[in-house]
């Protein structure tokens, strides 16, 4: 419920009445210190901006995309339109509302004040895509939202999109003298200017004198179609003047041949130009100049003389047009092989060339130079700015061994893998060799290939993938028998290599062949040729197993050894460097182990933590060794340590351990 006070609160902290005001950061900081449930539409708070503080509020909604900025509120923005809407006519002289763009200081639109008019901008309903209202920001002239009446069309201050354009419809207000804008218009006949070679006909204008024989004169309104104006040059032999009537037919003089009439058809050769002239009837926007009317008058025709100042270049090329430098705008009196004068803009700073861009914007990138930048049209740069180049990625080649892989083998036994290799080429070119290695030795090359379709890699921003069809280059299933070595112990590396060209260049989003330098599967640049390049590499290991046994009487070192040469010991082919765990499962048998010399010897041995000790020939014996041969052949007279038990037990699972 409300708090009724009876009197003025005097404040006297250096703060604001609001703690929610702020003021804050940013926006996010904002809705984060500002929680839902203290939220309020209407309610402002102050956001930082460098040395400035700008208002937002909770306009339409109490989420954190409400916070927006208060000039997009009260619709003020529409109010301008509004102002717009009543120079509506002056908005036919949009072409003087160019000079809208000085409306950028819509900031005088603040004179929104005369979006008091804004009762028009009822017609903000249209505003209903009032969404864009976010370009109210020339609401700013919001102060103007005083108007805020129309303000409540605000939510049309969307169309304070078209509102923006009102900030020109505030320039509107000179618009007024925009009705005289549309003789600028007639200035863009200036262009038809160009046609000032019927200005030329124009300095005959001057003889617009004789057109104070009114009567001519009078066929001088049929001057609005200018055409017969051109005629108005034969006005030139005065007298015949009174002819001037065939002057009109003048304008078939633009046939030239009714020129051949009249001796003062000499100056009818004008009238050619007068053809042009017909471009004069262009002049007819002339006679929407009032004052064109007037040309009637040929005095005022004299004016056409002013004509003559479009005519002023008697060589038909027009008035003559200069661009002060470093403006963004230039000429070139050649443009691509075409005759004529081209006005193009271009980025022209007068910037120090080595001036780099402190931080991104948009899509050129922070460190981007003035000089990389000059000479660029504005289309280009805002390409540059709103449509950042993204570059293609490329897919690397693979290549890939199979049919080995890491794993432990018996010293002295025989290995026999089939082996395959393949390479796929993705965004390189084709593979021209493809290997196959053991230890470094080459057991396989091949050159000659069929390639076998896979996979077309995927087209990337809409453009085709320039480097499809996509192939794979194979080897033959290769079988061999290797004769693992015998030892203490080895290791064989088995792996596959490839030679492969280079691939070709795909496409950007906006359509531009990548020009990176090429790399060696690199995924961001064109793919460059490679020579033995090399598939992941496997290693065969070659161990010698160790034993183990239970007997019924006591064994020794000897009977141990033939029992493993006889092939009647448990033989596991594991490496026994740590502790060796021995699933006997035995009663009332003497046990017995046997494992390489390489290995560190066992000094304890372990059933559970109630039942273990020293190996030290109180129930196992120490280690004592013996030369053993393999029970296949694959070795013999290889050292082994020894331990048994020095009376018979009962065992499930038995360890021996090195500490």
């Amino acid at each position: 419920m409300a708090i009724n006070l009876s009197d003025n609160i005097n404040y006297n902290a250096p703060k604001h009445a609001d703690s929610r005001y702020g003021p804050w950061s940013s926006v996010a900081d904002a809705n984060l210190n500002v929680l839902s449930l203290q939220r309020a539409i209407g309610l402002t708070v102050g956001i930082l901006s460098g040395n400035s503080l700008n208002e937002y509020w909770y306009y339409s909604g109490l989420t954190d995309s409400d916070l927006v900025f208060k000039s997009s509120g009260a619709g003020g923005v529409s109010g301008t339109s509004g102002t717009s809407g009543s120079s509506g006519t002056s908005g036919s002289s949009g072409s003087s509302g160019t000079s809208g763009s000085s409306g950028s200081s819509g900031t005088s639109g603040t004179s929104g004040s005369s979006g008091s008019s804004g009762s028009s901008g009822t017609s903000g309903s249209s505003g209903s895509s009032g969404t864009s209202g976010s370009s109210g920001s020339s609401g700013t002239s919001g102060s103007s939202g005083s108007s805020g009446t129309s303000g409540s069309s605000g939510s049309s201050g969307s169309s304070g999109t078209s509102g923006s354009s009102g900030t020109s419809g505030s320039s509107g207000t000179s618009g007024s003298s925009g009705s005289s804008g549309t003789s600028g218009s007639s200035g863009s006949s200036g262009t038809s200017g160009s046609s000032g070679s019927s200005g030329t006909s124009g300095s005959s204008g001057s003889s617009g004198t004789s057109g104070s024989s009114g009567t001519s004169g009078s066929s001088g309104s049929s001057g609005t179609s200018g055409s017969s104006g051109t005629s108005g040059s034969s006005g030139s032999s005065g007298t015949s003047g009174s002819s001037g009537s065939s002057g009109t037919s003048g304008s078939s003089g633009t046939s030239g041949s009714s020129g051949s009439s009249g001796t003062s058809g000499s100056s009818g050769t004008s009238g050619t130009s007068g053809s042009s002239g017909t471009s004069g009837s262009s002049g007819t926007s002339g006679a929407a100049g009032t004052s064109g009317s007037s040309g009637s008058s040929g005095t005022s025709g004299a004016t056409g003389t002013s004509g003559t100042s479009g005519t002023s270049p008697a060589g038909g090329e027009g008035s003559p047009l200069y661009v002060k430098p470093n403006t963004g705008i230039e000429i070139d009196t050649n443009y691509s092989g075409l005759t004529g004068n081209t006005l193009y803009t271009v980025y022209n700073t007068n910037l120090s060339p080595t001036l780099e861009t402190p931080e991104a914007v948009g899509g050129i990138g922070a460190g981007t130079t003035v000089s990389s930048l000059t000479g660029k049209t504005v289309v280009e740069l805002f390409n540059d700015i709103l449509f950042p180049t993204t570059l293609p990625v490329y897919v690397v080649p693979t290549i890939t061994l199979g049919g080995v892989s890491n794993q432990t083998v018996e010293a002295g036994s025989t290995f026999s893998p089939t082996i395959t290799l393949s390479g796929n080429k993705n965004d390189a070119g084709a593979f021209s060799q493809l290997r196959i290695l053991r230890d470094g030795l080459d057991i396989l090359t091949e050159t000659s290939f069929v390639p076998s379709s896979i996979t077309n890699l995927p087209n990337q921003f809409g453009y085709p993938n320039q480097n499809n069809p996509n192939y794979r280059y194979s080897i033959s299933p290769f079988s061999e028998s290797y004769l693992i070595p015998s030892g203490t112990t080895s290791s064989t590396l088995y792996w596959g290599d490839g030679n492969y060209g280079s691939g070709l260049a795909n496409q950007d989003n906006k359509g531009s062949y990548d020009v990176r330098t090429p790399a060696v599967r690199s995924v961001n640049a064109p793919q460059n040729s490679d020579n033995n390049f090399e598939s992941t590499a496997y290693v065969v290991d070659g161990i010698y197993p160790y034993f183990y046994g239970d007997e019924s009487s006591l064994p020794t070192e000897l009977s141990i050894a033939a029992t493993i040469a006889a092939g009647n010991a448990n033989k596991v082919l594991s490496s026994a460097s740590g502790t060796i765990s021995i699933p006997y499962n035995c009663t009332g048998r003497y046990i017995w182990v046997a494992y390489p010399s390489i290995y560190t010897t066992k000094t304890k041995w372990f059933v559970s933590a109630l039942d273990s000790g020293d190996i030290d020939d109180t129930f196992m014996t120490n280690a004592t060794t013996q030369s053993v041969d393999s029970p296949e052949g694959y070795w013999t007279g290889i050292t082994f340590k020894m331990h048994w038990s020095v009376y018979s037990t009962d065992q499930v699972v038995f360890e021996y351990r090195n500490t």
